[in-house]
């Protein structure tokens, strides 16, 4: 099961406005705090007065805090009432709320936080909406996911294939978020395509700064085409075939070479990820210094709530 940062956003459009919701990260630890996102927009042209956005959060989350605009429902931890005033023509508005899972949901449950909005005139009806996300295991060592307002590094291991997050990044201030959602993983490769390492996951928004996420590879699966026993013993592979790992695109499934960053740690033209380092640590000098295992340091930048995978 992989463990994306993507909740795909629920919406409803009206003749005047739209709402859009997401919670993130898609998939969750339990007993790990997550994000509704609500995201009002007027599309037409005249000023909507008095915008309320009524969140709903099922049995087994709990809103620990009102953020400023919002107001509790009267004795309730699970309602909350976020005002965004009136909203020009054209213009955005967001309500967060963070929550948190209970320790007690398990990897088969899926959490749903239902919205409701309320304008005044310009709209014929209130808008209804909402948004899922799939609640993990707090034990499953293959998926981590959280929202924190001070990130935690994340870590997930399946078959000796490491997914990390070992300096965990924050979110952009532009963003406006009360907490950065992170998410890391490791599935099973795509079936069919011949790939000798698993999935590699992480879910990122954007980033004041890139991330750094260390992948590490088992025996023999460190990837990289022309890495091959005659290399000799003791030296560490370079970037002479620079294309050791694919992107799977979350969309398409289409595969992209994973680019060496430029010097200075900067990325190739058009890409939001790049190799930083490889390293084998099989190098003892014995039969087994065949530089197929060790670790691949990418830089990557958020976008959005995207999901890069990555396989070898």
């Amino acid at each position: 099961m992989a463990a994306g940062l993507l909740a795909v956003p629920a919406g409803f459009a009206g003749a005047n406005a739209s709402l859009t919701v997401q919670l993130v990260p898609g998939a969750v630890s339990a007993g790990e705090p997550a994000l509704a996102v609500a995201t009002f927009r007027n599309i037409g042209h005249d000023t909507l007065p008095n915008v309320v956005v009524d969140l709903h959060f099922p049995s087994g989350l709990t809103v620990p805090a009102t953020p400023a605009g919002c107001t509790r429902a009267a004795g309730s931890l699970v309602n909350v009432v976020c005002s965004l005033g009136d909203v020009p023509g054209g213009k955005t508005r967001h309500a967060y709320v963070t929550a948190n899972v209970a320790k007690s949901l398990g990897s088969t449950k899926s959490i749903h936080v239902t919205f409701a909005l309320r304008v005044g005139p310009g709209l014929p009806a209130p808008i209804l909406t909402g948004a899922s996300a799939q609640v993990l295991e707090s034990t499953d060592a293959a998926n981590r996911g959280n929202c924190k307002a001070v990130p935690s590094a994340l870590v997930a291991v399946y078959e000796n294939q490491i997914t990390a997050l070992p300096s965990p990044p924050k979110a952009s201030p532009s963003l406006d978020l009360p907490c950065t959602p992170l998410a890391v993983g490791v599935a099973p490769a795509p079936t069919g395509r011949g790939f000798k390492t698993q999935e590699a996951n992480v879910g990122l928004p954007d980033l004041v700064h890139p991330a750094i996420v260390k992948l590490t590879f088992a025996n023999e699966t460190l990837p990289d085409e022309k890495w091959e026993d005659d290399i000799p013993p003791g030296r560490q592979p370079s970037f002479d075939n620079p294309n050791p790992l694919w992107r799977i695109d979350p969309k398409t499934g289409k595969l992209y070479v994973v680019p060496k960053c430029l010097s200075g740690g900067k990325f190739p033209a058009g890409w939001r990820s790049c190799v930083l380092e490889v390293h084998a640590t099989d190098v003892n000098g014995g039969p087994s210094s065949d530089l197929d295992q060790g670790w691949i340091k990418l830089l990557v930048q958020g976008a959005g709530f995207g999901d890069p995978r990555y396989v070898g």
